[in-house]
């Protein structure tokens, strides 16, 4: 069996974790889930029940990149699965991911993304660069649902935790400076639209090609220069 822990950092008042509840009941007996909070937020009062997995709530200090760190700290699982709190499932999501790491164990393991309908239908412009960038261009994004090893994880000094934003973006250049695989596991991962909808399609989309792009142009220039950081 195919040892996973799952970890799943949680903002501050979210609650859409609840939902995803219903996709990590279909893991495999024994699973680990880790939901990692800030230290500022307040722990629920009961752990959610899912029979036969090991869920456990912890805090660390505030940002996404410290959770995710500290999630994959206190992890026992051979392999780390990063989820966002928004993330849903596919049909194939399970297999096709158990499928890449028996195949592709030392690889960084990433899923199409497809976006749940709750802004606009020009969100298949989104799906479509999302999958180009992914595909083409080997720079997934953290909402992709990145599964590695724990010992690769650990070897890449996790995610950096000084940057303002685009931790889970430079966390995959650092892989690919060191030579580490970018692999589709074929399936896609479902996320929510919904910031999309509260501060605008045409605003969101443009402030996210510029600010990925602004930060992965001196990222590139080391993977050319062949220099790992």
């Amino acid at each position: 069996m195919i040892d996973i822990s799952v970890i799943i950092p949680l903002a501050p008042e979210e609650t859409a974790w609840h939902d995803l509840l219903v996709d990590l009941s279909k893991l495999p007996d024994g699973t680990e889930i880790l939901f990692v909070t800030s230290q500022a937020a307040t722990l629920p009062d009961e752990t959610p029940i899912l029979p036969n997995k090991d869920v456990r709530f912890l805090s660390s200090q505030p940002g996404r990149a410290d959770q995710m760190n500290a999630g994959a700290k206190a992890a026992k699982g051979q392999f780390l699965w990063f989820l966002h709190a928004d993330s849903k499932f596919a049909d194939d999501t399970l297999p096709r991911l158990l499928h890449g790491l028996q195949n592709h164990p030392a690889s960084l393991l990433y899923f199409d993304l497809a976006f749940i309908r709750d802004a606009t239908p020009l969100m298949f412009l989104n799906a479509w660069g999302v999958r180009f960038r992914s595909r083409i261009l080997k720079v997934p994004f953290g909402d992709q649902g990145f599964c590695l090893a724990r010992d690769l994880f650990g070897k890449l000094g996790g995610f950096p935790d000084h940057l303002p934003y685009g931790e889970d973006h430079i966390f995959v250049w650092k892989a690919r400076q060191y030579g580490v695989d970018v692999q589709a596991v074929g399936a896609k991962l479902y996320t929510s639209a919904r910031k999309y909808k509260k501060h605008g399609w045409l605003k969101t989309t443009f402030l996210h090609q510029y600010l990925w792009i602004q930060q992965a142009w001196p990222e590139w220039r080391k993977l050319k220069k062949g220099q790992a950081t």
